[in-house]
């Protein structure tokens, strides 16, 4: 792991202070990546490169889960144009995804993560 700080100054002028943390990964991404780099601009003092790589791996196993919601539940419906209607038909699509993750996570504890 390796961090550097950058500043940025905007267009009224106030200059900003980010890290940029190059994380080396045993596993490479789906894109083939062997290193991933996050930007952040939380203080150094405050939270450490490493705490934050492993907040963002955690990141994706969000992402994942939302990619087989809509993918697998049909959560973007595409006729719905209103934005509490599409809030509701996400919702609705939410809730068995969280019951297939309890289900998943049940099974897994019994049978074991690799079978599952």
């Amino acid at each position: 792991m390796y961090q550097q700080f950058a500043a940025v100054v905007d267009e009224s002028g106030k200059k900003r202070i980010f890290r940029r943390i190059r994380v080396h990964v045993k596993k490479e991404t789906r894109d083939g990546d062997k290193e991933i780099f996050i930007i952040t601009n939380l203080p150094e003092d405050s939270v450490s490169s490493l705490k934050i790589a492993e907040l963002y791996r955690d990141r994706w196993t969000i992402e994942t889960a939302f990619q087989h919601l809509a993918q697998y539940l049909n959560s973007e419906i595409n006729t719905l144009r209103y934005p509490r209607a599409a809030l509701f038909g996400f919702c609705v699509a939410l809730v068995p995804c969280m019951a297939m993750s309890v289900i998943k996570a049940s099974l897994a504890d019994v049978h074991g993560t690799e079978v599952i």
